[in-house]
């Protein structure tokens, strides 16, 4: 199955609609986010909640949903660098202030 993006969205609730209908008409389809597992809600509002297609299926899923036939350009892999950065951005800042809690707790002078 190659997946392509047949839409975007900004909400999960408009997401799992748009899947649901066209499951109803037969196209598979799948929602993807990125939200952290739903820790952080409001990725999905920046960058989108992707519905998912077979290659194959585009033009049906898009005649179904009423879309005009344009390219949903795929996320880059600078996109995908750009987001493993803050990953270690974050890690960092809990680690920090994991130290700075353990220090606090001890006694330490910081």
């Amino acid at each position: 199955m190659d997946l392509v993006t047949a839409t975007v969205v900004t909400s999960p609730v408009e997401a799992e609609v748009v899947a649901g209908r066209l499951r109803l008409e037969g196209v598979e389809a799948l929602v993807a986010t990125d939200d952290a597992g739903g820790q952080e809600p409001q990725l999905s509002a920046i960058r989108g909640i992707r519905i998912l297609v077979d290659r194959a299926d585009l033009s049906a899923a898009r005649e179904i949903l009423e879309l005009p036939e344009v390219e949903v350009p795929e996320r880059s892999e600078r996109a995908d660098v750009i987001d493993q950065t803050w990953i270690w951005v974050g890690a960092a800042v809990v680690i920090l202030a994991i130290v700075g809690w353990i220090m606090g707790v001890a006694g330490l002078p910081r």
